[in-house]
């Protein structure tokens, strides 16, 4: 009994590799999706009602949609406080979120905190210019995403089992 035990624990193990590595995948192209959705909201703000800094992103924080993206909410707390300028926190916030730093490279990164570097500092047409072409940017990033997703989740999930039968083969 302890054998058999042992043998589906190695088997579940590659299974569970592959399924973790699917997930992330999909989280990834999740958050860019929630990501362009933003920047959407953000331009569609800028053109209608042009709000203060804080007024857009406390309705950003209010969107359910955008819950997942934690650095809103960590950014809106700073601006509570007070503390240092918007920039600063914005930076902050985004490059110590646990889900963009788990899945997004450091050129994502970086273009997310220049995306916050630039609101509120110029007039609302060089932000609109500036807007659309973030929008352009990230929706590239989520359609190669979506395209890693549907391509390398398939290879992980063969991989897994590849592993998990041939285990169960080698240990039977």
């Amino acid at each position: 009994k302890l054998r058999y035990a042992a043998i589906a624990c190695f088997v579940f193990i590659p299974l569970i590799w592959s399924s973790e590595k699917v997930k992330g995948l999909r989280l990834r192209a999740e958050l860019f999706q929630e990501i362009c959705h933003m920047l959407t909201t953000v331009k569609m703000r800028l053109q209608f009602d042009n709000p203060t800094t804080g007024e857009l992103i406390s309705s950003l924080c209010r969107e359910e949609r955008l819950k997942r993206l934690g650095f809103l909410t960590a950014c809106f707390d700073s601006l509570k406080g007070k503390g240092d300028s918007f920039h600063k926190m914005w930076e902050q916030a985004v490059r110590t979120d646990e889900m963009i730093k788990k899945y997004f490279p450091s050129a994502d990164v970086n273009a997310l905190v220049s995306f916050g570097n630039t609101l509120g500092t110029t007039d609302t047409a060089c932000q609109l210019e500036f807007r659309e072409k973030c929008i352009g940017q990230f929706e590239e990033k989520r359609a190669a995403a979506i395209s890693e997703k549907t391509r390398l989740g398939k290879m992980y999930i063969t991989l897994g089992m590849a592993a998990a039968f041939t285990l169960l083969i080698l240990l039977i």
